[in-house]
């Protein structure tokens, strides 16, 4: 029974050979390819999945012997899967992170190289066309969502509560120094629990 290539990874080399047009070595390939991989690829099993790729007509090759390099076939179109695939090679860590296709792929154009990224100025007008109050950049519903789940319940607590509870903190901090200057063996949160619920702790001098 023939060996299950993952198709991950032959998704993965033929995208990286379709981003060189004029072809690409082997050699460049393993080092291109070692990036997106928590585990490299020896020279023998990539050549399988080259291989494989070549035998399902996905690649094609030119050249011979040191001078041979492969290009990605004519008229195969990469899609949008086999670019969010890649995500989950060598990069479990982020897979629990879930995405839209389209955030797939944005994400794997941002993990690429330096090399590899396509320089892009920044767009002022993004700027200064804002204008507080007027410019949203997202749908009100989402803005409602974001509003909701932000809320704090400050207002609708009684006045002074927060510095009731800042005193608070202090009182139980002090009261534990004091004491412990006169050899208790509480510790803060035995104190907070005396102080707060009137529970002495057992086995514990006051």
């Amino acid at each position: 029974m023939p060996r299950v290539v993952p198709a991950e990874e032959l998704d993965l080399i033929e995208r990286m050979i379709s981003e060189y047009p004029g072809g690409i070595g082997i050699s460049a390939l393993e080092r291109v390819l070692a990036p997106h991989l928590s585990k490299a690829l020896n020279r023998r099993t990539l050549q399988r999945r080259l291989e494989r790729l070549l035998s399902d007509k996905r690649i094609t090759t030119e050249g011979e012997s040191i001078a041979l390099v492969y290009k990605h076939a004519p008229g195969v179109a990469i899609t949008a899967e086999s670019i969010v695939a890649e995500s989950s090679i060598g990069d479990e860590a982020q897979s629990y992170i879930p995405v839209s296709p389209e955030g797939g792929i944005i994400r794997n154009l941002v993990q690429q190289p330096l090399m590899q990224r396509k320089p892009i100025g920044h767009q002022r007008s993004f700027l200064e066309d804002y204008e507080p109050g007027a410019t949203f950049y997202l749908s009100e519903s989402l803005r409602f969502q974001f509003h909701e789940m932000g809320r704090t319940l400050v207002g609708e607590r009684p006045a002074g509560t927060y510095a009731r509870e800042i005193l608070n903190r202090l009182l139980i901090d002090l009261s534990w120094a004091s004491s412990r200057l006169e050899g208790n063996t509480y510790n803060r949160l035995d104190t907070l629990n005396l102080i707060k619920f009137g529970q002495a702790a057992e086995g514990k001098d006051i």
